[in-house]
């Protein structure tokens, strides 16, 4: 059983609970047959996304920029090294729909969840979209299971910066002893657990080893539906 002086878990959206990674991949090919395949490569457009939204999203990490500046900078400085005149903000809209239509829970992560939410309060906590995470919390019903939602960008604070863990917090009347946060990216939510004095559940991503520099986080899953086992 996790350790019995956790009350609450906070809880990472985006390949943590849902599979990320292959809504924007069927999201981003979508995305290109509206808009370029007249323009650019399906691959060339892949690429050119993947290599700016990296570097927008390090930027967020460490306050850079913001979740706006990256929901509207990304397609437009996609369409600049593309040679595309096509209205960016239509673009971004586009591919924030497809986002939420294409969502899709990760294997055993709702049935963990029917579980979890039972003996803890649930905080989800996302460096996402506000439109896009808000249609995902509709579209999975939250309200049921999550006590609060904190999105980044209505708090004006992204991960791994201490605040948006304190709000978090707050949000379930908890302290930092009491919480464990759950996420499977190191410099997002391991970090900014280690910032927020939380102990942390790190799921694991494959081919992915744990830097030296950071010390074992107090659990490490392949698959939050691993959390029922402990």
């Amino acid at each position: 059983m996790l350790d019995a002086k956790y009350k609450g878990l906070l809880i990472d959206l985006d390949d943590t609970l849902l599979d990320f990674t292959k809504s924007e991949s069927l999201s981003l090919i979508a995305t290109h047959r509206q808009f370029y395949q007249e323009i650019i490569s399906e691959a060339d457009f892949l690429s050119t996304f993947h290599a700016i939204n990296g570097r927008l999203w390090q930027e967020l990490e460490i306050g850079k920029v913001t979740p706006q500046d990256v929901c509207s900078q990304r397609f437009a400085l996609l369409n600049k090294s593309a040679g595309s005149s096509i209205a960016s903000q239509d673009v971004v809209a586009f591919y924030a729909d497809q986002l939420i239509k294409n969502s899709f829970w990760l294997p055993g992560a709702e049935d963990a969840i029917k579980i979890l939410k039972e003996r803890f309060q649930i905080c989800v906590v996302t460096n996402g979209f506000s439109n896009v995470q808000r249609g995902k919390h509709k579209l999975y019903n939250m309200e049921d299971w999550a006590e609060s939602f904190i999105v980044s960008e209505e708090v004006g604070v992204s991960k791994p910066h201490k605040d948006i863990f304190d709000i978090a917090l707050k949000s379930c009347g908890l302290l930092s002893h009491q919480a464990l946060m759950i996420g499977n990216s190191l410099t997002s939510d391991y970090q900014g657990a280690i910032n927020a004095g939380l102990d942390f559940c790190w799921v694991k991503i494959p081919d992915i080893d744990l830097p030296k520099s950071m010390p074992s986080p107090e659990y490490s899953v392949m698959s939050i539906a691993e959390l029922n086992l402990i």
